[in-house]
């Protein structure tokens, strides 16, 4: 029985070429939504709307809310309720909804007027990607304000 002089090396090959597939999986994986709209930020209601960059379907995991003071400071936070019914996560001020589309689905942050004196905030934590997705951050400004804090 002849013995491979290179046993080793065969290993290492393969480990690298599998490192290449899994980082190019990775960084394709990385951006997965596109932000659509509006194009500025306010205290008026608003729809912000995020679309996937390849076809494929958006499952929420969770949607949190914070409510920050003008030097970004958390004044109060949780999460938005789910409503199996409409398939939708909501609060007082804000609304958070999946639209199934053919090729890709859309998600649909709605805000309430921002009369107060606080910004408000969504984030919505999408699966299977978690980790390596920061999920979907939108903000709103208070009445009054033109444009966000540094």
């Amino acid at each position: 029985m002849k013995r491979n002089p290179f046993p080793i090396a065969r290993v290492i090959v393969v480990s690298i070429i599998s490192i290449f597939l899994m980082t190019g999986c990775i960084i394709k994986d990385r951006v997965t939504v596109t932000y659509l709209g509006p194009k500025t930020v306010t205290n008026e209601k608003q729809v912000a709307s995020f679309t996937k960059n390849y076809p494929s379907e958006i499952n929420i995991h969770k949607v949190d809310y914070t409510i920050y003071d003008m030097e970004w400071n958390s004044i109060e936070s949780g999460a938005l309720e789910y409503h199996p019914d409409g398939d939708y996560y909501a609060i007082e001020w804000a609304k958070v909804q999946r639209i199934k589309g053919e090729e890709n689905d859309t998600v649909l942050v709605y805000f309430e007027n921002n009369d107060t004196e606080y910004m408000r905030g969504i984030y919505v934590e999408m699966k299977p990607y978690g980790q390596m997705d920061p999920g979907i951050h939108v903000r709103q400004l208070p009445a009054g304000v033109d444009e966000l804090p540094e």
